[in-house]
């Protein structure tokens, strides 16, 4: 029968033992836990609604345009909800940003544009009011609005009487009709108002993939059967649409559906960091283990007298065993409810630290799971700190342990070996932590050299929302001189600048071209460059280099002249020897009159991020002579500044609203801090296995220092005979760290075995940088090696330090 008094007491006196190992645990345990509730948030946890394995997303492939994740377009979502069986319920969604007005200040917010299906497919009920309708889809019906439960909080003031509400969204009255609750996030996070749909099908074009299709399958459907009928309609676009001219074109490209679980698509390319971090906290978590483990087999050693005399008095290896499990389950809990408080600072500094586009983080929480997930760890950390390490223990060889003087006896064999085992395994561990720290390290700087194409410094951006109700081209064109005319007259300002879209944004759009150089054959693909609309000030404001030619000038958007310009990456693949001046190009497939002439070459710039390579774009005059091409109502401004650019921010504020108060302004920040935007992702991840690996060094080099301590107090006899036989003291020094080195080398030998088969896993969050890389796998054991040498220096110091008449007197 165990005492728990006793087991109690025991802890209670040793606190240097209990101490120690409730902090390592807590802190293990914990950080585990901070991880375990960000990915079950993000990645595991069921989406809020009726049966959400049955929720699907609808895209779709064409390998034919080196694309396989493009959206759908209204004339196919219109045939896959009429002839999809597997389909119970089928919408259409697509988010943006819109202009709001006519409150305390304009601003741009968050919208999701949604067919009234959506509601029953989601299975949710708005909070007040009612959802959408088909009714309110229709050409001429009263125009609706739906707001968020947060948005109703917060910009609304919890209104009572909102359904009495009318909001001005871009530029129009819109009534409010319901409240939806703040779990509903479907697909898209944040948004805080609703639009219906309000398209008609004649207009809609098959080729103008610009919305997401969602559906939910029928009880007993699968994705299988889903593709299978989808696949019969995109099989033979040339007859399901026989009228539309992207029919052949998507039918060459190989276009094809993909259906996959919606959890899936929300989640994206998050799942392989998180879960590269989660392996990572694993590691430091099983390292702390380690390192209690061993101060357990210390105590275990220093009782060996004892157990051996129960064991003699007739304890049974049972009673013994859970004994010592006992003493690891109490301190596992208490640093398990320790570990629920660190891990809740954790999740709130990581919560802060998050890069953007880490979806369903509003899941992420100390819930049930997460007490759950604490209490199992605690559980398991019991077992591995305190019952695997000391099942030797729990059956004494009674005579000889009788016999033992205790201090001064020479270990034996087989627990020196566990030991050695142990921190090994830390060795291990630690070594691949290291050097998947060391690929992130050598990515970041990899990717702190990447030029974005432009200048970063000195210069501030904002984004401003024209009502679309109340700009048309003309008016788009006045705003954009009146507006980069009075930022130029600003104190300290050198360059303004104009633009649809700014760089490293990924929100940039492309279209298929024609070169006149190189012409198209019936049954050829146009090749697809990125196009941007940058008025003539925008290269000085950026500070783009022009490789040669000439940039837009006032007179090419006055007289709307047909002149384009190009990058570099574009010229050098279709012009690898110069010559891009004067040759023409268009967008689709142009008639004589359709050609644009390219005055200019410029520098590359990136558009999707630092990590995606530059590709090829075409410049068009903001105020061009073609309705097809021309810059929307949405406006990026740069301006350059030869003082500090932030302190432009409000003074550019008052220079756009003292031309219209109406227009939102959204997005104020430098271009530093967009560069430094784009390099978040892999900061993020990089800081956490910085922090993961700094945790996993101190811990090898403490079980390092732990192990070879014990082997000099085990060897004090020893070591003062060699030395009264005439061993000097670096020699005495130097089989010390060579013990150092034997508890070392093996596991850094099995930690680099692992870390080849591991971090090949990591290639997704790599850049430039191969999961093999050289420097990586031979600096970060060169680093252990020097913390186990660093770690053996003391007890090695202490061994030669030994005086022999002593030593030999001890026993």
């Amino acid at each position: 029968m165990i005492s728990l008094r006793s087991v109690l007491k025991r802890l209670v006196v040793d606190k240097r033992f209990t101490t120690l190992s409730i902090l390592t645990l807590a802190g293990g345990i914990g950080l585990a836990v901070a991880i375990f509730a960000l990915v079950y948030g993000v990645l595991l946890a069921p989406l809020p609604y009726p049966h959400p394995e049955r929720l699907v997303d609808v895209s779709h492939a064409a390998p034919g345009f080196d694309l396989d994740d493009m959206d759908t377009s209204v004339p196919l979502y219109l045939r896959y909800r009429e002839r999809i069986p597997s389909f119970e319920e089928s919408a259409l969604v697509r988010d943006g940003r819109v202009s709001l007005t006519g409150l305390d200040t304009p601003d741009r917010v968050r919208q999701g544009t949604v067919t009234a299906s959506l509601f029953r497919l989601a299975g949710v009920n708005p909070l007040l009011g009612r959802p959408f309708s088909e009714e309110d889809e229709k050409k001429g019906a009263p125009r609706v609005v739906l707001v968020s439960e947060r948005f109703w909080r917060g910009r609304l003031g919890s209104d009572p009487r909102v359904l009495d509400r009318e909001l001005e969204i871009d530029g129009s009255q819109r009534q409010v009709v319901g409240v939806l609750p703040r779990s509903f996030a479907l697909p898209f996070e944040d948004i805080d108002v609703w639009l219906p749909f309000e398209f008609d099908p004649e207009t809609q074009r098959l080729g103008q993939f610009s919305y997401r299709s969602l559906a939910r399958l029928k009880e007993g459907a699968t994705i299988e059967s889903a593709s299978s009928e989808l696949r019969t309609i995109t099989s033979n676009l040339v007859a399901e649409f026989p009228e539309e001219s992207a029919s052949p074109v998507l039918a060459r490209s190989e276009f094809l559906p993909v259906v996959s679980p919606l959890l899936d698509e929300m989640v994206g390319d998050v799942r392989s960091s998180l879960l590269v971090l989660s392996g990572a906290v694993g590691f430091v978590l099983l390292m702390a283990c380690v390192n209690v483990a061993n101060v357990f087999l210390v105590r275990a050693e220093g009782r060996r007298r004892e157990l051996a005399l129960r064991s003699a008095l007739g304890a049974s290896r049972l009673q013994i065993l859970a004994e010592f499990f006992a003493e690891g389950l109490a301190l596992a809990l208490v640093s398990g409810v320790l570990a629920l408080a660190l891990a809740r600072v954790a999740i709130s500094v990581l919560l802060r630290f998050v890069p953007e586009g880490v979806p369903r983080l509003s899941q992420v929480s100390i819930d049930g799971s997460a007490v759950a997930f604490a209490l199992a760890v605690s559980l398991a950390a019991a077992v591995l700190v305190a019952l695997l390490p000391t099942l030797p223990y729990s059956r004494p060889d009674i005579v000889s342990a009788l016999k033992e003087g205790g201090r001064g006896t020479s270990a034996g064999r087989e627990r020196v070996t566990a030991r050695r085992a142990l921190v090994a395994l830390q060795m291990a561990l630690g070594l691949v932590l290291l050097i998947g720290a060391g690929l992130m390290v050598r990515s970041f700087s990899e990717l702190s050299t990447v030029s974005p194409g432009f200048r970063p410094d000195g210069a501030l951006s904002l984004r401003v929302s024209l009502p679309a109700a109340a700009y048309d081209k003309e008016r788009i064109s006045a705003f954009v001189e009146d507006v980069t005319g009075r930022l130029g007259a600003l104190p300290g300002v050198s360059a303004v600048g104009a633009v649809d879209t700014l760089p490293l944004t990924g929100s940039a759009t492309g279209s298929g071209h024609s070169l006149e150089d190189f012409p198209l054959g019936e049954n050829d693909l146009p090749p697809v460059f990125i196009t941007s609309f940058p008025d003539p000030g925008y290269r000085e404001a950026l500070g783009i280099p022009l490789i040669e030619g000439r940039f837009f000038e006032p007179a090419d958007h006055q007289q709307q002249r047909r002149v384009a310009v190009v990058n570099e990456t574009l010229a050098r693949r279709y012009w690898p020897n110069g010559g891009a001046l004067g040759r023409r190009i268009s967008p689709g497939r142009p008639d004589d009159t359709g050609w644009y002439e390219i005055v200019g070459v410029v520098g590359d710039i990136r558009h999707e991020s630092l990590q995606s390579e530059p590709v090829g774009t075409v410049f068009y005059p903001i105020r061009g002579p073609d309705e097809a091409l021309v810059v929307g109502t949405n406006l990026s401004l740069v301006i350059r500044s030869d003082s500090s650019p932030e302190s432009l921010a409000e003074p550019a504020r008052k220079a756009v609203w003292s031309i219209d108060p109406n227009v939102p302004i959204t997005h104020v920040l430098t271009l530093e801090e967009l560069v430094r935007d784009s390099r978040a992702e892999v900061a993020f991840s990089m800081s956490l296995l910085l922090v993961a690996s700094a945790l996993a060094v101190l811990l090898g080099a403490v079980g390092t220092y732990g192990v070879v301590s014990y082997v000099v107090s085990q060897r004090t006899q020893e070591i003062g005979l060699r030395m009264a036989l005439g061993a000097l003291r670096s020699q005495v020094r130097t089989m010390i760290l060579r013990d150092g080195l034997k508890t070392a080398l093996p596991g850094l030998a099995i930690g680099l075995l692992a870390a080849f088969a591991l971090t090949p896993t990591m290639s997704s969050l790599l850049y430039s940088v191969s999961p093999l890389d050289l420097w990586s796998f031979v600096l970060a054991p060169l680093l252990l090696l020097l913390v186990a040498v660093a770690s053996s220096l003391l007890p090695a110091e202490r061994a030669a330090k030994v005086n022999p008449l002593t030593a030999l007197r001890r026993e």
